[in-house]
């Protein structure tokens, strides 16, 4: 490998951390949120007690803000993979389906290993698992899709609906245009995976 900038070395893998967090904060409040809610629903939540700071906070209120919350760390996860590409590219170090990359990542997450796969991956395994990005992201933005839709029927009682319904649109849009956008330029890439990749 060539000597590579140290100082956009140092950017990338920063950006590679910050990414594996959020994408735990993503399946952490996913999964909060489908807990919550028939709680919510049934009524039976009481006051969520926050630790530490001993805050009392009303349970539908909480679940409400879960489409701004969830639509929140997509666009957040979205940015890191746009960090991350821009000092891939300042150390000219491939373009995302080419596998250059990996020897400088020395944070990878979840997603890149468990979806790990190297040019003498079967091709079908490989372009499946370029998938997989869009594919979590994806399932974050359609769980906040149903929290909205369900807000919006009155099937549990909230202060400031209104506000809320309309903060997620405002975050909700931009995400799922950002994964679209993501998951379209994937699909022009499949050409270039099985150019790169192996055997099937």
């Amino acid at each position: 490998m060539p000597e590579l900038d140290p100082y956009w070395l140092q950017r990338l893998q920063s950006v590679g951390k910050a990414q594996a967090r959020y994408l735990w904060f993503l399946l952490v409040a996913a999964l909060f949120y489908l807990a919550l809610r028939p709680q919510v629903i049934a009524g039976s939540t009481g006051a969520l007690q926050i630790p530490i700071v001993e805050l009392q906070l009303d349970g539908s209120l909480v679940l409400a803000s879960g489409p701004v919350v969830l639509s929140f760390l997509v666009l957040a996860i979205m940015g890191s993979l746009r960090a991350f590409r821009r000092a891939r590219d300042k150390l000219s170090l491939g373009h995302g389906a080419d596998w250059q990359s990996e020897a400088a990542d020395t944070h990878p997450n979840a997603i890149d290993l468990a979806f790990y796969t190297t040019p003498e991956s079967p091709k079908v395994l490989a372009t499946v698992a370029y998938f997989a990005y869009p594919g979590v992201l994806l399932a974050g933005l359609l769980e906040a899709a149903w929290f909205w839709y369900e807000l919006t029927s009155e099937q549990y009682a909230v202060d400031h609906r209104t506000a809320f319904l309309v903060i997620s649109v405002f975050v909700w849009v931009p995400a799922a245009w950002q994964v679209g956008t993501m998951l379209v330029g994937r699909l022009k890439k499949i050409p270039q995976l099985w150019q790169i990749g192996g055997d099937a």
